[in-house]
């Protein structure tokens, strides 16, 4: 709210001044200075770069990142993003097919294919179950029965956010971790496949999110300039 009102300020004053008025600055520009109008704590942003796990040599052991684990565990993020198209994205290149082609299935093959398997459960495409797992999520209780982790997980699944499925069904007991609430015995195996893969975004993103206790992460890409010759 402040922010906007602190927009709606500035507009208003620049509508009001005439054009010829200019403002004295003593001084280079500091965006630090501004920092007190909205009152709050400045985000704090942490950028993790690395190589696309997936390319590592066969024998490659997860434990060497511990060190990079625990010290992202320590800065202990409310919020992680990893590189992977959403499902809105992925929608959205799917509907103007005719000019991104086979954009969505280049990057998004694996979450597309885990999504129509959510699908076939809970009977709602990608949109409507976005939607829905976005209300699980605002009403779930601070210790979420395992009925409760497995139906968000296929939610997600449903919605094109593989990696929060994966966070909801590693969040399960290893007993827990099977078909029901709306997880098929297909879509179960597909979870514990994604598990075990190469990839940062698992081996990284989710672990990190599970050990910090969070429900979500959220997918961060974009392919929207990919029709730009």
């Amino acid at each position: 709210m402040e922010l906007r009102m602190f927009g709606r300020f500035v507009l208003a004053l620049l509508l009001i001044a005439p054009p010829s008025v200019s403002v004295a600055q003593s001084g280079p520009f500091d965006p630090r200075k501004y920092q007190t109008i909205t009152g709050d704590e400045v985000t704090q942003v942490l950028v993790i770069g690395t190589p696309h796990l997936s390319g590592v040599p066969d024998g490659f052991d997860p434990a060497v990142l511990e060190p990079v684990l625990a010290r992202l565990e320590t800065f202990a993020p409310d919020i992680i993003t990893i590189e992977a198209l959403s499902g809105e994205s992925l929608e959205t290149l799917r509907d103007y097919r005719g000019i991104y082609q086979t954009t969505a299935e280049d990057f998004g093959r694996r979450t597309l294919t885990i999504a129509a398997l959510a699908r076939a459960a809970v009977g709602l495409d990608l949109p409507e179950a976005e939607a829905e797992a976005r209300k699980a999520l605002a009403a779930l209780p601070a210790e979420p029965t395992a009925s409760e982790r497995r139906h968000l997980a296929a939610l997600f699944a449903a919605s094109g956010d593989p990696h929060s499925a994966l966070l909801q069904w590693r969040r399960l007991g290893s007993g827990e971790r099977k078909a029901g609430d709306g997880v098929t015995t297909e879509l179960a195996a597909a979870l514990d496949r994604l598990d075990v893969g190469k990839n940062e975004n698992q081996m990284i993103g989710v672990t990190l999110a599970a050990r910090l206790g969070l429900e979500r992460i959220y997918p961060a890409d974009d392919h929207s300039s990919d029709d730009i010759p």
